[in-house]
């Protein structure tokens, strides 16, 4: 996917949220405290809601994004831009692109790493 593709299909926050949570239901959602696994999505609050128990669960919960503060649209590009130029830039470089967001991008490259995603 090139930049361009990718700025098209992820043009702003909304469809950074869309996406994951499309890819979240997928994958299924099982609540951390009951493990059921029937939610439902409580948009205004922007989580899925365990229809047991009660309890909530954000769009990065269970991700190297969760405990982050760090926008999804962030997270995307640097992602995208970890996955397409691999090892052809240190990550370093690719840090000094978001360099505001150094710990939590130097965190997902490790993630990234370790699982082989590149």
């Amino acid at each position: 996917m090139t930049l361009f593709d990718f700025n098209d299909r992820f043009p702003d926050e909304a469809a950074c949220e869309a996406y994951l949570r499309l890819k979240r239901e997928e994958e299924g959602i099982v609540c951390s405290k009951c493990h059921e696994s029937k939610h439902y999505w409580v948009e205004s609050l922007k989580r899925w809601k365990c229809a047991n128990c009660g309890m909530t669960e954000n769009l990065k919960a269970g991700t190297m994004m969760e405990k982050t503060k760090v926008f999804l649209k962030i997270w995307f590009h640097v992602i995208h831009l970890m996955t397409t130029l691999g090892s052809i830039f240190s990550h370093k470089f690719k840090i000094g692109q978001v360099d505001a967001f150094y710990k939590q991008i130097n965190n997902a490259y490790f993630v990234i790493c370790t699982y082989n995603l590149i």
